[in-house]
């Protein structure tokens, strides 16, 4: 019977989405940095944090993702299973807050002959935008067609930044720039008031988690308005997918499109973080079957 308990748990764990708790989210943000010999690994900001010091950065972070999808609970009535976030945030940008796109980051290398650091990618960010508005206003003033223009612009004017049109940023991988998140305000769960999303908000990790959960609310609603089928590889469908199970796919494809390697992707990642569970609650019970055996 307590064998039969335990197979009864771990078959739970792929269940309909749970109300998470904070403790929940914690061990979730840890079970994915989880090595089978070296202890915890995370890497953050271009910097290996330290053993002693993950404990308190995965506390942070689901404090920030477990404050986010109540507050947006709160404001929109959608209960945005956290779970689901946590392993958003580890496929987009293994938990760095400092994240940058690997394409225009390597493309960049690539200029400079070496790899960036952190306020230095800021500072030709910043460049890069300076230089794309300075391509924009050239090709208005001498009427050619602007996407072909700026290319040509920038490859000739600005060769380190020829073929980046633009940047993913911070933990969630936000694209900036975005007209969008200029103009947008936030209210985080520590009534902290955002106003016009910049580079430096993208590359805090409560902001862009807030925008995250806030939009997957927002997917959620547009997501019962088409359909999403899984495809084998010859093209054909084979089952369609319910909205609960599709809608946080769009964080990476946008609200109309959405692409079946992502969900397949954040998908191994949820998967990971059950089978974690799953062994940390059958070790448990293990461990306190024995004890009522023995004590």
């Amino acid at each position: 019977m307590r064998f039969l308990f335990i197979f009864s748990m771990i078959s739970l764990m792929g269940a309909a989405p749970f109300e998470a708790s904070n403790d929940e989210v914690y061990e979730s943000m840890l079970a994915l940095h989880k090595t089978k010999n070296w202890g915890y690994i995370w890497y953050e900001c271009g910097k290996k944090i330290k053993q002693a010091d993950i404990e308190e950065r995965a506390r942070e972070y689901s404090g920030a993702i477990i404050g986010s999808v109540e507050s947006v609970r709160i404001s929109t009535g959608f209960y945005v299973d956290p779970i689901v976030v946590r392993a958003i945030v580890y496929q987009e940008s293994s938990d760095d807050a400092c994240a940058v796109g690997t394409q225009e980051i390597s493309r960049l290398s690539k200029a400079l002959g070496k790899s960036p650091g952190r306020n230095e990618i800021r500072r030709h960010i910043r460049k890069w935008s300076l230089a794309s508005k300075g391509s924009r206003l050239w090709c208005l003033k001498h009427g050619i067609g602007f996407e072909d223009c700026r290319k040509e612009y920038l490859k000739e004017n600005h060769p380190r930044y020829a073929g980046i049109d633009g940047w993913d940023i911070g933990a969630t991988q936000f694209r900036w720039p975005s007209s969008s998140l200029s103009k947008r305000s936030v209210m985080l769960p520590t009534f902290r008031r955002v106003t016009g999303i910049s580079i430096d908000e993208l590359l805090d990790y409560e902001v862009s988690i807030h925008l995250l959960v806030e939009n997957l609310a927002y997917y959620y609603k547009t997501c019962r308005k088409h359909k999403h089928w899984i495809k084998n590889r010859s093209g054909q469908r084979e089952r369609r997918l319910k909205t609960i199970d599709a809608y946080y796919v769009h964080h990476h494809s946008g609200p109309i499109s959405w692409s079946q390697r992502n969900w397949n992707n954040i998908g191994r990642r949820l998967r990971a973080i059950k089978k974690m569970k799953s062994i940390a609650i059958a070790k448990e019970f293990f461990i306190d079957s024995i004890r009522s055996v023995f004590f």
